[in-house]
């Protein structure tokens, strides 16, 4: 009778096992790594039939840079509506997984970077940094799911004005720090981090959002960095 009972129960169980099988490897997905020449995968995060996902299994030194036909990044406090728009953007880093999932630490660097007061563009930057320029480090890690990323700033970013053009505050004027944490959004075997209105940023202690893309790449050989 035994036997019986798990002879017929043996399809429902494949059945079943079948079924919970994509869940599982999507919920999995949170390494980085690249796309490589190969067989194709079950449920590959590269190219069917084309590349392979190859996780990372050391620190590998990778770059960043403002997606391809992407917008400015632009900060926007949300209480007085003030924004710090930046024009271009690349950092430097390291990615790495531990236990399964994706962590980074990048030191990022923004440029052509303002403000305006009244209707004049007033170049902002970080203490120490050249006029118009941003400068900060953040951590990374990839969240459940493997679609987003969530981004940490190490020690605040203080922002001044860099005095220029004419008629701006003067150079070293405090505009104010920035501070938080912000998610954005990663989709399998993509390279662009995109942050949409992006919460979770301060500005000064006001709510702040981050809006802005970036690409990544592994430092020297130019693969893209992709979650899978």
């Amino acid at each position: 009778m035994t036997k019986k009972i798990l002879i017929g129960l043996a399809p429902l169980l494949a059945v079943a096992a079948f079924a919970v099988m994509p869940a599982f490897a999507q919920a999995q997905t949170r390494a980085y790594g690249t796309c490589e020449t190969g067989e194709p995968q079950e449920f590959p995060p590269c190219p069917e039939g084309e590349r392979n996902f190859a996780a990372f299994t050391t620190t590998v030194k990778v770059r960043d840079e403002k997606a391809i036909g992407s917008g400015n990044f632009i900060l926007t406090d949300t209480v007085t509506g003030a924004k710090v728009e930046c024009e271009t953007f690349k950092s430097f880093g390291t990615d790495k997984n531990v236990g399964g999932v994706g962590m980074s630490e990048d030191t990022l660097i923004f440029d052509h970077c303002f403000t305006l007061v009244g209707t004049t563009k007033c170049k902002v930057n970080t203490a120490g940094a050249g006029a118009g320029v941003i400068v900060g480090v953040v951590t990374d890690e990839v969240l459940a799911g493997g679609v987003t990323v969530k981004i940490k700033i190490k020690s605040g970013f203080a922002l001044v004005f860099s005095g220029v053009p004419a008629g701006c505050p003067a150079s070293g004027t405090v505009i104010g720090t920035v501070t938080g944490t912000a998610t954005g959004a990663q989709a399998a075997g993509s390279n662009v981090l995109v942050f949409t209105a992006a919460t979770g940023l301060l500005l000064k202690g006001d709510a702040s959002t981050i809006t802005g893309s970036s690409e990544t790449y592994t430092e020297g050989t130019d693969k893209p960095v992709v979650i899978n």
